[in-house]
């Protein structure tokens, strides 16, 4: 994945989750919610985040399990952290996104959401 512009400003990024449909048989897949079809079928979880300023995707991921699901913004918080040299400033996403416990975590960090 490319590196991220660093910037001055405290960024701030959409973050989303996104079902990736697959129409094939015997995959290990698990099943996630595919919005578009309005039911749990075979599909990759993907996890992207965007730049609220210029709109460009600044970070995504496709190896996403259930269990690992609500770790994915404190793995992309710690991602920012490392390539810009700052926590993310402000971060907008559903709330089905992560857990309170990740929240608390971002939030001592100086993220706010």
């Amino acid at each position: 994945m490319p590196r991220p512009r660093p910037v001055l400003r405290r960024a701030g990024f959409n973050l989303d989750f996104h079902t990736i449909r697959h129409h094939g048989n015997q995959v290990p897949l698990e099943e996630h919610y595919v919005a578009a079809r309005s039911q749990r079928t075979r599909s990759v979880l993907t996890f992207f985040a965007q730049d609220h300023a210029s709109t460009e995707m600044v970070y995504a991921n496709a190896d996403i399990t259930k269990a690992d699901q609500a770790n994915e913004i404190i793995a992309f918080a710690d991602y920012w952290s490392r390539v810009a040299g700052t926590n993310p400033g402000l971060l907008v996403f559903d709330s089905k996104v992560t857990t309170y416990h990740h929240l608390e975590e971002l939030a001592a960090r100086g993220s706010r959401f």
